[in-house]
């Protein structure tokens, strides 16, 4: 190594990008800007690292630390005896004279029925979001200091298991709260251990579709209906049968046989309609009579404009 090159790692040590990094690294990134570089050509001598410390006043360990880096690397050779010597091993575009040409590099690619859901995704800027933008809850007149002092006491007393995992069904508590409002909000009949968790609505629209039936099998589903709905169901590979709604909601006297039929009762999207109270009995029995599953999608029923909402379907079985 000569006089420039030892000036070039002086500098590159006390360089402000890797001014956090532990003294071994920095040393390590200089050799190896050095290596890359050019400024050490392969097999150059380098000195030993008893010499380095001594000429950089480093320890030792340090400059031991970066070699055998460099080492695995690729980027020096240490040969027992001879010492130590740069190397171009570690740069992987550099290669013999008659190494083969690079073959073309081919990108994986999503499955065919995950890349059709891709296609449909929604795009959304949170950065941008205007007032009237789909789907976004009402947020100015949301209790932000009770909410935020309910998480600081959350901390607090459980700042430890909050970094545990938890349930995997959800958190106890809140499924506990979730049941009893359903119980009398909603005229449900359901305890803690029948609730989960989900990210979303669609998550449990996939997850249902996994569950309650095969695939290739059919949910039959309103018409029209919640896009969202149809593409989770999609993804768990069950056909979609779409059936025709009125001012009474899905046709029931127009269902075939199926496993799955998924509606949304209490609003249906997107016309509004509610499903009446004698279709509501009229799918109950026809999931008896066919022995299949009904996935209620209780969307929108706390917004109501005259008396008390319809209850849920769930409490009529």
């Amino acid at each position: 190594m000569n006089t420039a090159n030892f000036e070039s790692i002086h500098i590159m040590i006390d360089a402000q990008v890797w001014r956090n990094l532990p003294l071994h690294l920095r040393l390590y990134h200089a050799f190896r800007q050095l290596v890359i570089s050019g400024a050490l050509v392969d097999g150059a001598k380098l000195p030993s690292a008893r010499a380095l410390a001594q000429q950089l006043r480093l320890s030792r360990d340090t400059v031991e630390n970066a070699y055998s880096q460099l080492q695995r690397d690729g980027f020096m050779t240490r040969r027992q005896g001879a010492g130590s010597f740069a190397s171009r091993q570690g740069i992987p575009h550099i290669q013999g004279q008659h190494s083969l040409p690079p073959s073309p590099r081919q990108t994986p690619t999503l499955s065919a029925r995950w890349q059709t859901i891709a296609d449909r995704a929604v795009s959304f800027d949170a950065r941008r979001v205007q007032t009237f933008t789909l789907g976004l809850a009402e947020t100015r007149n949301f209790p932000q200091t009770i909410w935020q002092n309910f998480a600081r006491q959350i901390q607090r007393e459980r700042a430890h298991t909050l970094m545990l995992h938890g349930d995997p069904q959800g958190e106890p508590e809140l499924r506990q709260q979730i049941a009893h409002y359903l119980n009398f909000e909603r005229g449900a009949k359901v305890d803690a251990q029948q609730i989960v968790i989900v990210s979303g609505a669609r998550q449990a629209f996939w997850l249902c579709g996994q569950l309650l039936a095969e695939a290739g099998q059919s949910v039959v589903m309103e018409n029209p209906g919640y896009p969202g709905a149809r593409q989770a169901f999609s993804a768990a590979q069950l056909n979609l049968l779409p059936i025709e709604v009125d001012r009474d909601g899905i046709r029931v006297d127009k269902l075939p046989p199926a496993p799955l039929v998924y509606v949304t009762p209490s609003h249906q999207f997107p016309s509004g309609h509610l499903l009446s109270l004698a279709r509501r009995h009229a799918l109950i029995d026809w999931a008896r009579t066919h022995n299949a599953w009904i996935i209620e999608d209780d969307y929108d029923s706390e917004f109501h404009y005259n008396g008390a909402p319809v209850a849920c379907m769930q409490g009529l079985d």
